[in-house]
């Protein structure tokens, strides 16, 4: 154990404080939130450390422990003693290299988008799921039932470098989609439905709730986020 006790309402100056918050976040959760958070800390909290480590089945016991302070997840339920804030609603995208044949296509019709995607080879992410990993199957949700899954990975950050030299093609969370194609030849194609919509979530144990320096990191998420 990281620390004993619940803290106190200390004061807390982010301005030379010298404070490690501990953070558990997927590479998603980095690169979409914890990306424009470090930027701001650089200038508004010079001497602070963040470390981060990956979600796992025990990432609600470090939090509740004080081995972590926040974690970074997609919503879902929580124990009584825990408390969370969410950050935004993002959607799903497909992602192809520049000049797939589907590059530059647009659909209203989601039994088209599923017949047109389904007819490639598939790379899916996979995510954190008790001790082990699930497929994020987006295309199955959607009701499609012949497919390849060609390449399923833990890690968004393989996506552009695998899209863009072949003709697999990826659905993934749109805010992720579009930070790549900011610097990969790949382009963005929106899904005809919002039924894949998530919540994307802060997650904190009662434990830190009233700590000064806690409660500022958080207010400091909630303003990366917003300016996202």
């Amino acid at each position: 154990m990281r620390r004993q006790g619940v803290f106190s309402q200390q004061h807390f100056d982010a301005h030379i404080s010298n404070r490690a918050f501990h953070l558990c976040s997927t590479d998603y959760g980095e690169a979409i939130v914890l990306q424009p958070l470090f930027a701001n800390l650089t200038t508004t909290a010079p001497y602070i450390s963040c470390h981060v480590a990956s979600w796992s089945d025990e990432t609600l016991q470090q939090l509740e422990s004080g081995a972590l302070d926040l974690a970074l997840y997609v919503d879902g339920d929580l124990p009584a003693d825990f408390h969370y804030r969410d950050l935004f609603i993002d959607r799903y995208a497909l992602i192809v290299r520049r000049g797939h044949p589907l590059d530059g296509r647009s659909y209203t019709d989601l039994d088209a988008f599923i017949g047109d995607v389904a007819d490639f080879p598939q790379i899916t992410a996979r995510y954190p799921q008790g001790r082990g990993f699930a497929n994020d199957d987006v295309l199955k949700r959607l009701g499609a039932e012949h497919y390849h899954v060609a390449f399923a990975t833990p890690y968004f950050s393989n996506a552009p470098a695998l899209i863009a030299q072949s003709d697999h093609v990826m659905l993934m969370p749109k805010r992720m989609a579009q930070a790549f194609a900011k610097y990969s030849p790949i382009s963005v194609i929106d899904l005809p439905t919002q039924q894949e919509s998530f919540q994307y979530r802060m997650i904190w144990h009662e434990r830190s709730h009233r700590d000064q320096g806690h409660k500022w990191l958080r207010e400091q998420i909630l303003s990366a986020c917003s300016h996202a």
